[in-house]
């Protein structure tokens, strides 16, 4: 819990103000949701995934800023009961995903100069987010080959590796 607590903590080091909309801090309301849940203190437990709902990094236009917030905002509609916002979120990935896959043929003669991403990287982006929308609706088989597909594209994409990871400790722990 003091390391969730610790992500919400500025650095002063940084010798720059701390950003007005903090973008990854639907992640944490969640993890520090479930951290309070399994202490049993499901009043704060609920707070913090109402506070990932509504967070102003997820408040914004959907396809701006971090899709991958959106995952967390619905895993915490999950647990708050918003079972049917939660998979509009969770379908939204997909469709992301999916119009990233479809536009991510065109040639970027600009990304090697560092203005936009490269289509490697884009296409791994694409197949994350597949894969995150497919988790989030419990359709473990197809988010798993999406991961996988997103690192057949791009190796060193962290988001699809730590998914895979967390699935395959998820299936060792089961047994």
């Amino acid at each position: 819990m003091k390391d969730y607590a610790a992500a919400l903590e500025y650095p002063e080091n940084l010798e720059v103000g701390q950003p007005y909309h903090e973008t990854r801090l639907p992640q944490v309301d969640y993890l520090l949701g479930l951290t309070y849940e399994k202490l049993g203190n499901s009043t704060k437990a609920k707070e913090l995934f109402q506070q990932a709902m509504t967070s102003p990094a997820t408040r914004r236009r959907r396809g701006e800023g971090e899709p991958e917030m959106m995952y967390y905002q619905g895993l915490a509609g999950l647990k708050l009961g918003r079972n049917s916002e939660a998979n509009q979120i969770f379908d939204d990935l997909v469709a992301m995903g999916e119009k990233s896959l479809a536009v991510g043929s065109d040639i970027d003669y600009f990304a090697k100069f560092g203005q936009k991403r490269s289509r490697r990287f884009r296409l791994a982006d694409a197949h994350y987010l597949i894969g995150l929308g497919n988790l989030g609706k419990g359709e473990t088989a197809k988010a798993r080959d999406e991961f996988q597909a997103a690192l057949k594209v791009n190796v060193n994409h962290l988001g699809a590796t730590t998914q895979l990871a967390s699935a395959r400790s998820e299936a060792v722990a089961s047994r």
